[in-house]
């Protein structure tokens, strides 16, 4: 939950959300921005490969085709934010706090840990 934590503060800056917000609204219509998700999210699923492989290598986290399970778990922490930065859109907070992890997010690492053999007091 550390960096998740991390990652969560690091989306809250007020700079980082004005980025997103033209971000998430240019990717469908300029090559430029839709690359830019991309790199972010390639650079989210192999930060999260080698954390991975880290954990096989120490005997924290099972064997099992790390790469999906890598790729799994980025895609949908990057589709929970997703869905929590739409959910303060809609709700036309003026002032977003998104540090907070939500409940799914924590109910999904929960899963997943349980799943890849990661005790909880990982």
């Amino acid at each position: 939950m550390i960096c998740l934590s991390g990652y969560m503060s690091f989306l809250s800056d007020k700079n980082m959300l004005s980025f997103f917000k033209v971000l998430y609204s240019e990717r469908s219509t300029s090559p430029a921005a839709a690359q830019i998700m991309i790199d972010e999210t390639e650079r989210m699923i192999n930060h999260t490969k080698t954390l991975f492989y880290a954990l096989v290598v120490h005997n924290k986290m099972k064997n099992e085709d790390v790469d999906i399970a890598a790729m799994s778990y980025a895609m949908t922490i990057h589709s929970l934010v997703d869905r929590q930065m739409d959910k303060i859109t809609a709700e036309k907070t003026e002032t977003p706090e998104i540090t907070e992890i939500s409940a799914d997010m924590k109910a999904y690492v929960k899963w997943f840990s349980k799943q890849m053999g990661v005790s909880d007091n990982e």
